[in-house]
């Protein structure tokens, strides 16, 4: 059994959390639509609506983003750690 490293358990992480920020940006993307956010209004029950997926949409993708930073960094540091010593 493999033992997961510290930079490892960050990746997945970062991963599950980037796959769970990436369906809200879809969702909020869909919601600040003119033509789409009446449906994803009555998806929600009406707890997302227009206004609140212009805000969330616009939140989620600055985290988005660096969550993908941190999901990809180890990958990264592995990559120079090893061609640094051939």
């Amino acid at each position: 059994m493999r033992v997961k490293t510290l930079w490892s358990k960050i990746q997945d992480i970062s991963g599950w959390f980037a796959l769970f920020l990436l369906v809200v940006s879809i969702v909020s993307g869909y919601g600040w639509d003119i033509r789409t956010s009446n449906l994803i209004s009555n998806l929600t029950g009406g707890l997302v609506n227009r206004t609140l997926s212009i805000d969330l949409h616009s939140f989620v993708v600055v985290i988005l983003i660096i969550t993908l930073l941190f999901h990809i960094a180890p990958s990264v540091q592995r990559f120079y750690t090893k061609n640094k010593m051939n």
